[in-house]
């Protein structure tokens, strides 16, 4: 029988409501298949943006394009076109998969296909693929003009959710509700008084009020937010945002809006000192990131682990049950919970060692990921013509003459910035640093899509030549090791689920659950004739949960990184670099010592006399021995 792969994608909240929904998708692909005939395959890729995202990101359409290479698909059933892609870049890359294996495409209702293996359907595919990109970008251009013109003419509400303390008239207009107005001054009023946000917490979920959007009832990172919101005051600003190709945003408009205010400027100011002092040690805060938060699951009671950063004590992740007790009384699930028995939190910068290297080891064995490293580096590329591959150089070359003229320009911004800060052109020191990280941020980025390119042209100029696929994949990993902590925590949540943290107190060692989103554990190869390999060979699929055990060791993450340190120091000193300038590219390189302080020549020397002092202990313990 003949299979019909359905790929279902919803894209916002939105299209979960407007009869567009996963559920209605999957029923309309099932009653088409039906009528053909066809058994149906499913690939439900959930919510997933295809404006913002690209291919790798989506992992149920990388199975699914994968099953047509094979030939284990020829047709596929989409509610609409832009379901598989409104992104140019992703979408004819899609595009140029369906019309090479000249698969059969059904849109919506309809029970006849388009033919891409037919020249005229092809072309009126893109055109109208082409007319449905531009309609979409005239639609949002329009909105966005349209609410910047009533902005303009006196509207005070934004959309969205409506603010805590407004109510919303028949002009669009903020106005204040009264009743929420007084919880919104007692807010203020408490934090300014001494009492705590957990207080306000208290306060809130025994009154009559609840949160716009939470059902669990209020929770600390909504009343921070609130108590740092200008729009009590009489401030709101509008920012009208596009975003540009390398991912960063303009902004178009910004509008400032006068708001009703519901307390006074004394008020709101007070706040914002007391604030202030308790910034650092926000584990809330939403500007304070970590590897693993959103990933990490309590098995003991449910609840997703924080993160703390203390002044004075290490970063770790925990289990917040202790800090929702108070809703044992109207949340049944954990009224059932009587205790957690997560008796220990987890050391951040060990955790997360721990989980990359794991990661890493699973990812790196598996036999999916090899087959699509190689489909995607090298067997398209052996397949182009000479003529082909010459173009694609050229347009590489092109693009990387682009970001090194970019590269400059940014180091040039940089030597402006130091110039400035020399004369004493910045008033404020946050600003200056800011400037500073964002620019060094840019920087690093620019560098980085540079390697990915000069990869690429050499990938292409040994495409014709025996390519070590395997021994490439293996590089391509090392690299990885030496990634940014976005691009890590990218690639985590790109393959993760969760992760699922229990405690024994007995071992006193934590069990994690890795939780993949695809079956690469263990997956096997398996050759159609083993005796001839040219016949091919099939994956077939591992798990998709992963298990390990560990102890928190507080001496662990001390250990590696000394040895991280005196390996690099060493090398260092093997191309007879002095004190000072090993001390100069270690804090260049923003390596801290062991006690996370900056390295001077005497600290570097001081590190050298105690290598020497352990090499003759070790030295007479031997003798001794002899």
């Amino acid at each position: 029988m003949e299979k019909l792969g359905i790929y279902c994608r919803v894209s916002s909240k939105g299209q979960e409501n407007d009869g567009t929904s996963i559920d209605y998708q999957l029923k309309k692909g099932s009653e088409i298949s039906k009528k053909l005939g066809m058994k149906s395959v499913i690939f439900n890729e959930g919510g997933k943006t295809s404006w913002s995202s690209n291919i790798n990101t989506r992992p149920e359409l990388i199975r699914m394009l994968n099953d047509i290479e094979s030939k284990r698909i020829k047709h596929l059933w989409v509610w609409s076109m832009d379901r598989l892609g409104r992104n140019s870049d992703s979408w004819y890359s899609i595009l140029k998969i369906l019309m090479n294996w000249k698969v059969n495409v059904y849109i919506g209702e309809s029970t006849n296909s388009s033919d891409f293996g037919n020249l005229t359907d092809r072309l009126t595919i893109q055109i109208l693929t082409l007319i449905s990109t531009y309609d979409n970008e005239l639609r949002r251009t329009r909105m966005m003009f349209g609410k910047m013109e009533s902005l303009k003419k006196g509207q005070t509400f934004i959309g969205g959710t409506k603010t805590f303390g407004y109510d919303v008239d028949e002009n669009k207009r903020l106005i204040p509700n009264q009743s929420e107005k007084k919880i919104i001054k007692k807010m203020f009023e408490m934090y300014r008084n001494g009492k705590s946000t957990t207080d306000i917490q208290v306060m809130l979920n025994s009154s009559e009020h609840k949160p716009k959007r939470s059902k669990r009832g209020w929770n600390i990172g909504s009343i921070q937010k609130m108590l740092h919101n200008q729009i009590y005051i009489g401030k709101q600003v509008w920012n009208w945002k596009e975003k540009e190709p390398d991912e960063s945003y303009t902004i178009v408009e910004t509008i400032e809006i006068n708001t009703p205010k519901l307390i006074s400027k004394k008020l709101y100011n007070d706040v914002q000192k007391r604030l202030k002092k308790y910034q650092i040690h926000n584990q809330y805060d939403t500007k304070l990131t970590s590897l693993l938060k959103g990933l990490l699951v309590c098995n003991h009671c449910g609840f997703k682990l924080n993160h703390r950063f203390k002044n004075g004590q290490k970063p770790k992740y925990y289990c917040v049950y202790n800090e929702r007790k108070w809703k044992e009384n109207n949340n049944k699930e954990l009224k059932k919970k009587k205790t957690c028995n997560m008796g220990k939190s987890l050391i951040m910068e060990q955790s997360n060692e721990i989980v990359w290297n794991e990661f890493l080891y699973s990812f790196s064995n598996s036999k999916w990921i090899r087959e699509q490293f190689k489909e995607e580096k090298y067997v398209s590329i052996k397949n182009k013509e000479d003529k082909e591959i010459k173009s694609l150089l050229q347009s590489f070359r092109v693009k990387k003459t682009k970001l090194t003229n970019t590269k400059n320009s940014l180091i040039d911004s940089l030597v402006e910035v130091e110039i400035k800060k020399s004369m004493g052109g910045f008033e404020l020191e946050i600003v200056y640093e800011r400037i500073l990280e964002k620019v060094n941020k840019q920087i690093s980025e620019t560098i980085i899509k540079i390697d990915e390119i000069d990869n690429e042209i050499s990938v292409l100029n040994n495409s014709f030549k025996f390519i070590d696929w395997v021994k490439e994949m293996g590089s391509d990993i090392e690299k990885m090791n030496k990634w940014s902590f976005e691009k890590k925590k990218d690639k985590l949540n790109k393959f993760l689920s969760s992760i699922e943290v229990s405690y024994s107190s007995k071992t006193d060692k934590h069990n994690l659950m890795f939780n993949f989103k695809l079956p690469i554990v263990d997956d096997i190869l398996i050759w159609n004739d083993k005796t001839d390999k040219k016949k091919g060979y099939q994956i077939k699929n591992g798990k998709k949960s992963k298990r390990i055990l560990f102890k928190n060791d507080y001496t662990h993450t001390i250990k590696v990184n000394k040895k991280k340190l005196l390996k690099i120091m060493l090398e260092l000193k093997s191309k007879e670099m002095s004190y000072s300038e090993i001390s100069d590219y270690l804090n260049q390189e923003k390596l801290k010592s062991l006690r996370g302080n900056s390295w001077t020549r005497q600290l570097v020397r001081k590190y050298f006399i105690n290598i020497d002092l352990d090499l003759q202990i070790k030295k007479k313990r031997i003798l001794n021995v002899i």
